[in-house]
């Protein structure tokens, strides 16, 4: 694969577009974001395609494009991946499915794009393919959520929903790449990656996973990630056996066993999540803070209920609500009321409220203390008509509070809802951070402490594979295979041979002893019960 190539795919200056239903987003959608350069649309037969005159095939082209999006059944697909690779384009995203998740035939037609290929990069086939927000190109079938800016997050996932519903986040994740892979048919994880850790407009990047296709490669590239102090924060389905099934048939993903992939995690400094919300706001607390430099951390709210929520829920983490000093509390109960009983957390009542100045005070004071990140507890009325100038106000005190003293701020609304669109910018514009959900922003701080643990470690030596595959291509072994396989290195398995007849099975069984079991046997076939392919407890012929 041609790393040049590929930085064209990824950044392009000019996009062909080939079908119709599917590629008009793909025109439109980057029209739209303010792509710059020229997009050509390509279809044998029709005029238009979302306001552009067609190019009938890729001859007619006027110049090579730097990416494709190839919108065409999986057959056609292959002729114009041919076609592009000889003109020397940039590199191609394959919408179409039809390719190995589907079985020999796919896996054969697979074969034949590679081949096709050869050098070019592709990205899936059976894929939504990429939205760069950086370069304003988007090379993906359907609309989205995302918005051009000058820096953020490169989210590389398998599955085309999964991405575009993670494009749809209104909580002040700056976006820049979400690419999906499919079947990593060619480029996969590790390649992206790299890819994205060339780019010095990529502060973090999100993973979410169904296997790796590439383990050495996967780990030279997170390697690399924590040698250039890039955080990688992971989703990874496939967790339960329901789940490979499904990730099997889904992009022909091999899941592996979860345990491993902790450990491989944990070794790599890579932070592991379960849930897409946990795993959005860990993702923006990591790229817009960094790692938590300590785990002394500071809350602030009007409210004591709250306060007693946020000590509850510290308990699950590595963190502390560090201990004020004497001083310290001293210096805090001078900018508040008498009644208030100073702590950390801390419930600074509703005497201050509304006045930006003694808020300013008081959060200057706590912050003080030298947190390595503080908190403060805002949720927004939400019902027509509401006014949210006194929190904008306190919003507006804590970043005064923290520039003065260049303190790393969080405002944390307990309910997505009660953090509104506006408040979100204003804590853009002034250097705070947004996060949503008390449990969830602790955990995201657990890990950006983790995050330095890891930064601080020395770099892992690379992972030695004593006995590396013959083929990075991964294939299924029916039960017999796979068993003797195992029996050179010593692990037994029970007696049983392959029968191909009723005579042969009979013969087997006769020779093993009975009960016996019988199973099906073949490559495609990954789960035998479920197609009533197990009989248990055989007693006679």
């Amino acid at each position: 694969m041609d790393k040049l190539r590929l930085q064209r795919l990824m950044a392009p200056k000019s996009i062909a577009v080939f079908g119709a239903q599917g590629a008009d987003f793909a025109i439109s959608e980057s029209q739209k974001m303010g792509f710059r350069g020229p997009i050509y649309a390509v279809h044998p037969t029709r005029e238009k395609v979302a306001g552009l005159t067609c190019y009938r095939d890729v001859t007619q082209l006027p110049t090579p494009p730097d990416a494709a999006f190839i919108a065409v059944n999986a057959e056609a697909s292959i002729d114009i991946v041919t076609a592009l690779n000889a003109i020397g384009a940039g590199g191609a995203v394959l919408y179409a499915s039809g390719f190995s998740e589907v079985g020999e035939l796919g896996r054969q037609r697979q074969q034949r794009l590679l081949a096709a290929a050869d050098e070019m990069p592709i990205i899936g086939p059976n894929c939504y393919g990429v939205i760069n927000a950086l370069d304003k190109a988007v090379l993906w079938p359907d609309q989205h959520g995302l918005s051009a800016l000058e820096q953020g997050v490169g989210i590389i996932t398998q599955s085309g929903n999964v991405g575009l519903n993670m494009t749809m986040q209104q909580t002040g994740l700056p976006i820049a790449y979400m690419v999906t892979l499919g079947n990593q048919a060619q480029l996969d994880i590790a390649d992206i990656i790299n890819t994205m850790l060339d780019n010095p407009r990529i502060n973090a990047i999100g993973l979410h996973i169904e296997g790796i296709k590439d383990l050495p490669a996967f780990d030279t590239a997170a390697r690399r990630a924590l040698a250039q102090k890039v955080p990688i924060v992971a989703i990874k389905s496939g967790r339960t056996a329901a789940a490979a099934k499904i990730a099997l048939s889904h992009t022909s993903s091999l899941t592996g066993a979860d345990s491993l992939f902790d450990a491989l995690f944990e070794r790599l400094g890579i932070i592991r999540v379960n849930t897409l919300p946990v795993f959005l706001e860990t993702l923006k607390l990591v790229s817009l803070m960094g790692p938590l430099t300590s785990n002394r951390i500071a809350s602030m709210s009007c409210s004591g209920g709250e306060a007693g929520m946020m000590a509850d829920l510290i308990a699950n983490t590595g963190l502390e609500f560090a201990s004020l000093s004497k001083s310290q509390q001293q210096v805090i109960k001078a900018t508040l009321n008498d009644y208030v009983e100073i702590s950390n957390p801390l419930d600074y009542h509703t005497f201050i409220w509304g006045n930006r100045q003694a808020m300013t005070n008081t959060f200057g004071a706590m912050m003080a203390a030298k947190f390595s990140a503080t908190i403060l507890l805002l949720d927004w009325p939400n019902y027509p008509g509401a006014n949210p100038q006194q929190w904008d106000d306190a919003l507006l005190a804590l970043a005064d509070a923290a520039k003065a003293g260049n303190h790393k701020a969080i405002v944390l609304s307990s309910l997505g809802e009660c953090l509104p669109s506006h408040a979100i910018a204003l804590c853009q514009a002034h250097g705070v951070i947004p996060m949503i959900g008390l449990d969830i922003c602790l955990q995201a701080l657990d890990a950006a402490y983790g995050l330095q643990l890891a930064f601080s470690r020395p770099i892992p030596e690379p992972l030695f594979i004593s006995h590396p595959a013959e083929t990075k291509a991964p294939q299924l072994l029916n039960e017999y295979k796979a068993k003797q396989a195992l029996k050179p290195y010593g692990i037994p398995v029970p007696p049983g041979d392959l029968a191909n007849s009723l005579e042969e099975a009979i013969a087997v069984a006769d020779n093993i002893g009975y009960p016996v079991t019988i199973k099906a046997v073949s490559d495609q076939l990954t789960h035998k019960t479920e197609q009533h392919g197990v009989y248990l407890k055989i007693t006679t012929q």
